[in-house]
């Protein structure tokens, strides 16, 4: 071993180390396999398989039995309309009732529309839009004559309505939150434009 050279030397004893390294790890993985097969092996055999797919299929059907469950908000306050009070909106020749723990806003949407919230206490808001320009989308939908507030307007379903004052178009929009139509159907009746 003395007549090799170093680089060989060390290439030799490199290669040993990795032999020793890798029949090690076989022996420790076999070994291994060995001390845990048995417990893997109990485990499995304790629920026979058809009694494991027989109780999953059981849990799967009893979460299918059950009716899906609508959400349903309530806000026994909404309801009192002796309780509501009054918006007022500076910008625009706009008033009408809402429940107490409701919040309004107003926001600038974007040059052509502007939006007031009525937020319940929980649930969806509901959206008032105006512009000079038309109607908040709208157009091709079938319209039914009715009075907004204190003005012949329209309606969609009872859903959303739409009146025109002077140059504004107002759209009321209650799309999202059919669970307070009652209420909604009492703002409209309430709006003064």
């Amino acid at each position: 071993m003395h007549n090799l050279s170093s680089q060989t030397r060390t290439f030799v004893l490199v290669l040993f180390f990795a032999l020793i390294s890798a029949y090690g790890a076989l022996a420790l993985n076999s070994r291994l396999n060995w001390l845990t097969f048995p417990i893997i092996e109990r485990v499995a055999t304790d629920t026979e398989p058809e009694v494991i797919e027989e109780n999953f299929n059981d849990n799967i059907n009893a979460q299918n039995e059950q009716p899906a469950q609508l959400v349903k908000f309530e806000d026994p306050e909404a309801l009192k309309l002796e309780n509501w009070i009054e918006y007022d909106s500076n910008q625009y020749t706009l008033t009408f009732k809402h429940p107490r723990t409701w919040l309004v806003t107003f926001k600038e949407l974007d040059e052509d529309y502007d939006l007031v919230e009525i937020q319940p206490a929980n649930g969806p808001t509901m959206k008032i839009y105006i512009s000079t320009a038309n109607y908040f989308a709208l157009d091709g939908l079938q319209r039914t004559t009715t009075t907004v507030g204190n003005r012949t307007g329209f309606t969609i379903d009872n859903i959303i309505y739409g009146v025109k004052v002077g140059t504004n178009f107002f759209t009321l929009d209650n799309a999202e939150n059919n669970s307070y139509n009652q209420q909604f159907a009492e703002i409209v009746k309430s709006l003064k434009l």
